[in-house]
């Protein structure tokens, strides 16, 4: 069971949903989060976006990587409305997260969009 707020944020969503700047120590709680195997790193919020999705709207790229590479998180987890994080991405122009995205393998098949940034 994880903590929640009204909105149903889960702690992996905190570092992109408050106005703070990514930093190093975000970055160590991050990673202590995801050791945790209780910590369920798809949850969605009340409009379906997962950390993921959040990482990619705020164009953290640093929090995304981790979130794919260390948490496992499944970029194809599209928030209320179809979407995804390399959907929300692209809205936001940030290109490392769209490149991020782009290159991970889902069912074996790699994910290419026709945005160029």
């Amino acid at each position: 069971h994880q903590e929640r707020d009204i909105f149903r944020r889960t702690l992996l969503m905190v570092p992109a949903t408050c106005d703070a700047a990514w930093s190093p120590r975000y970055e160590d709680v991050l990673r202590a989060l995801l050791a945790d195997e209780r910590v369920e790193v798809d949850t969605q919020d009340l409009l379906g976006k997962t950390a993921l999705w959040w990482a990619c709207h705020k164009g953290l790229t640093d929090m995304a990587r981790l979130l794919l590479l260390e948490g496992k998180a499944d970029p194809t987890v599209a928030a209320s409305g179809g979407v995804t994080p390399l959907t929300a991405a692209e809205r936001g122009q940030h290109k490392d997260c769209v490149q991020l995205l782009e290159v991970q393998p889902r069912g074996g098949v790699r994910h290419h969009t026709p945005l160029r940034l």
